[in-house]
């Protein structure tokens, strides 16, 4: 979703809001509104529930609701000033700065990097150009 939504070449809302995150200091953490939460909430119920049923579409849209805040979890532990203790999220941190301070054509999975091996979105950091985008993150996190 990452990749394909909030940096697809269609303007819409979703990845206006995700090219503001990307301009401000990298340490900016976005929480999406709860007029985008809703309805999409509303709409995963209804569409994993016309799929599978009201019982276990609702047992799945739980399950997508509760991988939602691990997301915002994983953007929380990435996007502040804190350095994790577990060499995991350390890992989950440093890959996802890549996204932000080299190139946002890549590293895009922040919960589990592992994601970016397997689609070829985890290049070596230094064979990957410096964008314009994330040299104004970088810029813009002096001090931040």
């Amino acid at each position: 979703m990452h990749a394909k939504l909030l940096h697809s070449p269609w303007e819409w809302e979703g990845k206006r809001v995700h090219e503001g995150h990307h301009r401000e200091a990298y340490h900016h953490i976005t929480i999406d509104p709860l007029a985008h939460v809703a309805p999409a909430m509303v709409l995963s119920l209804a569409l994993f529930s016309a799929l599978a049923g009201t019982a276990l579409g609702s047992s799945a849209a739980l399950g997508y609701w509760a991988l939602g805040l691990l997301y915002v979890h994983a953007h929380y532990v990435v996007h502040t000033r804190a350095l994790p203790t577990s060499a995991y999220w350390r890992r989950v941190r440093q890959h996802h700065m890549q996204h932000h301070c080299r190139n946002e054509g890549y590293w895009f999975s922040f919960c589990a990097p592992i994601v970016d091996d397997l689609m070829g979105t985890n290049p070596v950091a230094g064979a990957v150009r410096m964008t314009e985008m994330a040299k104004a993150a970088v810029r813009g996190g002096r001090g931040a």
